[in-house]
């Protein structure tokens, strides 16, 4: 059966206000291992595919989900998360959400048998499903270790839900622009929002495929705030800085790629103009990995 895929729906820039660090940290970390919980439905019952975006989920900006893939089925649903909230739910292939679990207070353990009952469920298995995880670190948090997930922090939470619709909402206009983008994906790994955009579509099964990663992290051993990116590969080795617009810096310590953190833009008054900014970096830095990378403009 060929697998639905759910239209990605963006909403209007919301403004960035600023939130502590600390407390960003925090949530990020907390909505880290919720964001585990939805990508393991999507490895388990997904349809598998190659560079393992049956692992990743998206951003559905119209009610505000990073919701995983769709469960191979008749009647297409996925798990998702609400960053705000920190609720798990299903969306039906309309995108509407249903069986919503607060995460608040429960712990990781709870959580999945949540989402393995439903499962069974709504797939009408005789037994419960075994949820698989994927293999890779990612930041200790007490969670863990069996400590219940806490949404102590309400304003990191809402910036950071703030921070992924944003994102999104930039990066498909950057993808519906340029040829060979990739989906708007966040991989459960770094927990990143990104597209991917190859320059030499041919070289890619070879697996040195010059491209450009654009994208939001909401924070990392890098910066502890988040930040959007622009990242040319290959890294170049002998590499020379040239201005960005949008207040936007270069990134050299164990990778190469041009930076806008959150104190860039928190400073700006309105949404409207923290949006523009951020287009003017996104637009600067690409020319600039274009020509990093001996690229023609697209």
């Amino acid at each position: 059966m060929e697998q639905k895929d759910f239209e990605l729906a963006v909403a209007d820039w919301r403004k960035l206000d600023g939130v502590a660090v600390s407390d960003l940290n925090e949530a990020r970390l907390v909505l880290h291992w919720a964001a585990q919980l939805v990508s393991s439905v999507g490895t388990t019952l997904a349809l598998p595919q190659p560079d393992f975006g049956h692992t990743t989920l998206e951003w559905i900006g119209a009610v505000g989900w990073l919701a995983g893939k769709p469960v191979n089925h008749p009647s297409p649903f996925r798990a998702a998360l609400n960053v705000e909230r920190l609720t798990l739910a299903f969306l039906d292939d309309a995108g509407v959400g249903s069986d919503e679990f607060p995460l608040a207070g429960k712990t990781f353990a709870e959580a999945e048998t949540w989402l393995a009952e439903a499962i069974q469920k709504k797939l009408e298995l005789p037994e419960l499903p075994i949820l698989k995880t994927a293999e890779y670190d990612i930041p200790k948090h007490p969670v863990a270790a069996g400590a219940p997930f806490a949404l102590e922090h309400p304003d990191a939470f809402a910036e950071l839900s703030k921070w992924f619709g944003n994102s999104a909402t930039v990066l498909e206009k950057l993808r519906l622009s340029e040829g060979n983008a990739s989906a708007v994906r966040c991989w459960p790994h770094h927990f990143d929002i990104a597209v991917l955009i190859s320059l030499n579509p041919s070289q890619i099964e070879a697996g040195d495929a010059p491209s450009i990663g654009i994208g939001m992290s909401p924070g990392d051993t890098s910066y502890a705030e988040p930040y959007f990116y622009v990242t040319p590969w290959p890294h170049p080795t002998n590499f020379e800085p040239v201005p960005l617009a949008g207040g936007g810096h270069w990134h050299q310590a164990e990778w190469v790629g041009a930076v806008l953190t959150a104190s860039d833009l928190e400073i700006l008054e309105t949404g409207a103009h923290q949006e523009v900014i951020a287009t003017a970096f996104f637009d600067s830095a690409l020319v600039s990995c274009r020509q990093i990378l001996g690229a023609p403009e697209s």
